[in-house]
Formats: structure tokens, C-alpha cells, sequence
């Protein structure tokens, strides 16, 4: 922006300033001087004020006045945004161009300071990202590739029984590009677990199709490791025992573990068996026989009957039977013969 000029000339300007009193944090050089500014709000019919009193309604000041807190900000702030507003000092001349009160929310100091702090961030960012693109790729144009499993292609592959902490991560990254993106591959090589620079390998000059880049890594793994990427799952913990081979472990706790060809998943572990040790029989679920009902007890009452009889007679009871038979003739001849006597 270049150097204010103040307002233009008006015959007789609009009281937009009426009942307002101003103050400012300092003057600036040229026009925007103490002067001019009191007779400039003053033919407003506002009011500039040197003391930050509690009559002051706005306090025009500048980033660096509340970065720095000056005293008249550290002031306003006290009295709270309500009773005293903090205004740059485009407000006040764009007020005057505009001939009415611009909203202050529209040029608060406190927001053009974090306006400029994150103008700030992003550059170290960019920059940052501009010496990391020197060693592996650049983090503003690159994020780590994800596939369909929703598993990303960051992998650490460890040899902590040989060196503890020693390490190679690897990562596929994927551009942040609109379709078709281009992908990159690198590892980063640690050698100790106190060691904090790593060592990178990036196979590519340049990024470019995913086919390119995913053969890359999976050659790495199988190097590193010497196991195929796709035999990860069913072969885990099975990487041969040279010393030279590092070890792979997959996500656990639910975590995707990424695509693998069918036939390649990892095997459901077993459930574990009970331990008789701890079983509480209270716990079990043991039920106790219930009582028979009466019309059962006497269906198995008759079925015992009937079983009982088309069992063959023994001795006893045709004995039984013989007694029986000749006790029912005694007493039939006695009848016939009390029946004879009557009717004589």
C-alpha cells in the first residue's frame, strides 16, 4: 500500500464520528499527523483524544501496537471490546471515504496479527517442505497413500535382535493432485533406537504411476525381509534366520492390514481352552429334575400294570389261583342250598 494521502476534500462532510471519541497508540508521518486527524474527525463531529480515558470509544493502532502490548492496548483490552474498540487505521480513513462507520470487526489489529502469523506458518511450512522434497518428497504436495482397506502405506520394518532400535521405514506416497495421481517411494534407515537422523533411499528421481512405485516397494520388503509382500500375513514371523533379514508385524487390535490375494489371509487364531482349574461348578448351568406330573406318574403306573400282566404265571400264583377258584365254589353251594330250604 502506498502512502496515505487522508481524505478528500468535503465542504461540509457527514457526522459519522458523532458521539465518538478516538484515540490513537502514535501518529504517522506525512499528513497523518495530530493536527490533521483532530480536525479531520472533528468536522465529524467526533472527537481525537491525546489520554486513553474512559470516554474513548475506539483506539486506533497497528499489528506491531498489540504484538509489542502497548499501554493504551493493554488498557482497551481491560475495558473490554464492548466499551472500547481496537481499530487499524484503515478504518478510520475508509470511514471517512466510504462517509459513514465501517464495521471495526472488519479491521481488528488482533485479526490482521493472525492473519500474518499464519501467513508466516505457511511459509516456514512451504519451506520446510522445499528441503524435505531435497531428501524425500515434498509434504505440500504429497500425503501418504492409503488403498482400499483404508491400510496406509507407512510399514517399519525392525532387526531389534541384532541392534536394538534398528529400523527401516518405508513409505508410498500418493500427490494431493486431482486424478490420475502420481506416487513416490522412499525408506528412511535408523540404526539405533537413540539415533534420530535417518538415512534415505529414494529408487526414483522423479514421482510417477502407481505400478512403478509399488514394485519398488514391494522389491524393498522382500529384500529386507525375505518374505513377498503378499505372503506377509501367512508368513509372519517366519522370516528366515539369517541375521541379515529384518521383521515385519502387522496391525493388530482391528487395525486394517491391507489387501492381500485371496488365500493369503491370516489364519483366525484358535479360542483357548478352559481351564478345569478355574471352573466354578455355581457357575454352570446344571438343572435339577423336576417333579413328575400326576397324570405321567399314572400313565407309567398303568404301563407297569399292563407290562405285569403278559408276564408268564409263576408257581405261586397258580397256586393262588387254585385256592381262589375252589373258595368261590364252596361259597356257591352253600348259597343253592340256603335257597333250597326256603322254599321248603
Amino acid at each position: 500500500m502506498g502512502p496515505r494521502k487522508g481524505p478528500r476534500p468535503e465542504v461540509n462532510p457527514r457526522p459519522i464520528f458523532q458521539g465518538l471519541v478516538i484515540a490513537v497508540t502514535g501518529f504517522k508521518g506525512g499528513k497523518w499527523n495530530e493536527t490533521n486527524m483532530s480536525r479531520w474527525i472533528s468536522l465529524r463531529k467526533g472527537r481525537l483524544s491525546s489520554q486513553m480515558d474512559a470516554s474513548v470509544t475506539h483506539l486506533v493502532c497497528s499489528e506491531e501496537d498489540v504484538k509489542q502490548k502497548h499501554p493504551k492496548v493493554r488498557e482497551a483490552q481491560k475495558r473490554g471490546i464492548k466499551n472500547c474498540k481496537l481499530v487499524t487505521l484503515d478504518w478510520l480513513e475508509d470511514s471517512m471515504h466510504a462517509k459513514r462507520v465501517l464495521p471495526e470487526g472488519d479491521f481488528s489489529p488482533q485479526k490482521a496479527l493472525l492473519k500474518a502469523k499464519k501467513i508466516e506458518a505457511r511459509k516456514k511450512q512451504v519451506e520446510k517442505g522445499f528441503e524435505q522434497a531435497v531428501k524425500t518428497v515434498n509434504t505440500n504436495l504429497y500425503h501418504h497413500y492409503q488403498d482400499h482397506t483404508y491400510f496406509t502405506y507407512v510399514v517399519t520394518l525392525r532387526r531389534d535382535h541384532v541392534t536394538p532400535g534398528e529400523r527401516y521405514v518405508l513409505f508410498l506416497e500418493e500427490s494431493n493432485n486431482s486424478k490420475p495421481h502420481l506416487y513416490w517411494f522412499f525408506a528412511k534407515y535408523y540404526k539405533n533406537k537413540g539415533n534420530t537422523y535417518a538415512h534415505v533411499y529414494r529408487p526414483s528421481f522423479t514421482s510417477g504411476l502407481f505400478q512403478r512405485e509399488f514394485d519398488h516397494f514391494k522389491h524393498f520388503f522382500k529384500t529386507k525381509t525375505g518374505i513377498d509382500w503378499d505372503d506377509r500375513l501367512i508368513k509372519e514371523g517366519m522370516a528366515p534366520a539369517d541375521k541379515k533379514f529384518f521383521h515385519y508385524t502387522s496391525p493388530t487390535g482391528g487395525k486394517p492390514v491391507g489387501w492381500v490375494p485371496p488365500g493369503n489371509e491370516k489364519p483366525d487364531p484358535p479360542p483357548p481352552l478352559p481351564n478345569p482349574s478355574f471352573l466354578n461348578l455355581d457357575d454352570l448351568d446344571l438343572q435339577q429334575p423336576s417333579s413328575i406330573p400326576e397324570d405321567a406318574a399314572a400313565s407309567d403306573s398303568q404301563q407297569q400294570h399292563e407290562e405285569e400282566d403278559q408276564q408268564p404265571p409263576t408257581i405261586e400264583m397258580l397256586e393262588n389261583h387254585d385256592q381262589l377258584h375252589n373258595t368261590m365254589e364252596t361259597e356257591a353251594e352253600e348259597m343253592e342250598a340256603a335257597e333250597g330250604g326256603g322254599r321248603r
